[in-house]
């Protein structure tokens, strides 16, 4: 009894500290969703890195980066595109959703591939591997410090899944 009243606690309280979890841009914040794990930067450049959690059946997680290059870093909205585009086997980029928004005063750029992904942990790595079935949402999130660049990648089914909190979570930033 006692080891459940502590295993209890312990939930309670993980539950209580992950509900808390918020994302600050520039003064701007919104509360990551609880289903989100917040994990560790593996370098400067990254802000903030989350996974969030897979649907049966599909190889792994979907994971979701933020960047920050510094104020005015990180290329321009077209360059960006493109080379989103050219994360993904033709013809995915030809196929992608641009969008564009505003979060506050704050002008957001989304671009939506589905398709065979070409992973590379590292940018200048000689080799991709295909991972097939992949969706990919990024934002130019263009903040007055900005801009920063979100990258929200995993199997398919997995995105759709957390569609709607990704995009409910990056418009309410205030």
């Amino acid at each position: 009894m006692r080891i459940a009243n502590v295993t209890i606690a312990l939930l309670v309280f993980s539950a209580a500290a992950r509900a808390d979890e918020v994302v600050e841009i520039d003064g701007m914040k919104s509360k990551a969703p609880d289903s989100w794990k917040k994990g560790t930067a593996a370098t400067a450049m990254q802000h903030a890195v989350f996974t969030l959690p897979k649907i049966e059946g599909d190889p792994e997680d979907a994971l979701l980066t933020i960047y920050f290059f510094g104020p005015g870093g990180g290329g321009g909205v077209e360059a960006n595109l493109t080379r989103w585009k050219g994360m993904f086997k033709a013809p995915a980029g030809e196929k992608a959703k641009v969008d564009k928004f505003k979060v506050s005063d704050v002008d957001v750029t989304t671009i939506d591939l589905s398709g065979t992904y070409l992973f590379k942990a590292r940018p200048m790595d000689a080799t991709a591997v295909e991972k097939p079935d992949f969706r990919m949402i990024s934002a130019i999130f263009a903040s007055k410090n900005g801009p920063y660049f979100m990258r929200f990648v995993g199997p398919a089914k997995t995105v759709d899944k957390h569609k709607a909190e990704f995009d409910d979570w990056l418009k309410n930033f205030k």
